[in-house]
């Protein structure tokens, strides 16, 4: 009998041994993957950080393909992506879970991806002077489909000509640029989910609401997929190009002279609040007489 209790108090011994130890391995293992999860964002965090900061700070107009180059925007895992508008800064969600204020730059991408490395483009935004880089992305698994007017896109880019409407893959959009969209095409796209635009030499069309823009922010309409991130992208520009308005309002006051006088351009500057191209083409002309009077120019 009290052996029989001794064999059975051994095997409940046993029992809850076992259990502990393999709570503590759950827990371990549980702990581990966490800790290897916040490791693996970290990477991303820090990869993100180091190419957006690299591409903020360019001075040239450059891009790369991933296919050829390491020095391409890489994340180092696949990574969701997905970008949103607050207080008009554009921020950058990975992983549901990182965010990457992006304050004063602009992005042009899909609003939402997963991917792991992106082909980048980098253009000067000038109007008439240097505002800002403009910054094109698109993940490697993404295509960009263009029916209309042709446009000069690196080759790095994954962009094609758009001839069938029940030929579009998956993870794309389509530009209509200068041509209407049939309905068949409006129809087909709605219902698959596709995201389109409609782009002319001065607006583009998201599905409901067309918004000004001019000829320089034409490829940015191509390269964005969402209307409200696209209009969040324009505030920044107008925040920076009012800005950069006034350091060279600032500028006029230093080289004015006896014999230099830049009231004329400081007035037309007063009247470039926002950008218009009346008012672009004005201030580059006056500019060229300031050259011809022997004066320094201002841009």
């Amino acid at each position: 009998m009290k052996k029989a209790q001794a064999a059975q108090f051994n095997w409940i011994f046993i029992m809850v041994a076992g259990a502990i130890i393999l709570t503590f391995f759950i827990i371990f293992s549980i702990k581990f993957i966490d800790l290897q999860n916040k490791k693996t964002e970290f990477h991303i965090a820090r990869n993100f950080d180091i190419n957006i900061e690299s591409l903020k700070t360019s001075t040239e107009e450059m891009y790369c393909d991933t296919e050829i180059s390491d020095n391409c925007v890489s994340l180092g895992f696949q990574t969701n992506v997905n970008l949103e508008c607050n207080n008009n800064q554009l921020n950058i969600i990975l992983n549901n879970n990182i965010i990457h204020g992006l304050k004063d730059q602009t992005l042009f991408s899909p609003k939402e991806f997963k991917t792991k490395n992106m082909n980048f483009w980098i253009k000067k935004l000038k109007y008439p002077y240097y505002i800002t880089n403009l910054i094109y992305l698109q993940p490697q698994n993404h295509k960009i489909y263009i029916k209309g007017d042709d446009v000069d896109i690196p080759l790095i880019f994954n962009v094609e000509k758009l001839t069938t409407i029940n030929n579009i893959e998956k993870n794309s959009k389509v530009s209509f640029i200068n041509i209407i969209p049939t309905q068949e095409e409006i129809n087909y796209l709605k219902t698959n989910k596709i995201p389109y635009n409609i782009i002319t030499n001065n607006e583009v069309q998201f599905e409901d609401e067309e918004i000004e823009i001019n000829e320089e922010l034409i490829m940015a309409a191509i390269f964005s997929d969402n209307k409200e991130i696209f209009k969040c992208n324009l505030k920044q520009i107008e925040k920076q190009h009012y800005k950069i308005t006034q350091l060279y309002y600032n500028k006029a006051n230093i080289l004015k002279s006896e014999d230099c006088n830049y009231n004329i351009i400081q007035n037309t500057l007063t009247q470039f609040t926002e950008p218009k191209e009346e008012i672009k083409e004005l201030l580059i002309k006056q500019n060229q007489e300031l050259l011809s009077q022997n004066c320094p120019v201002l841009f």
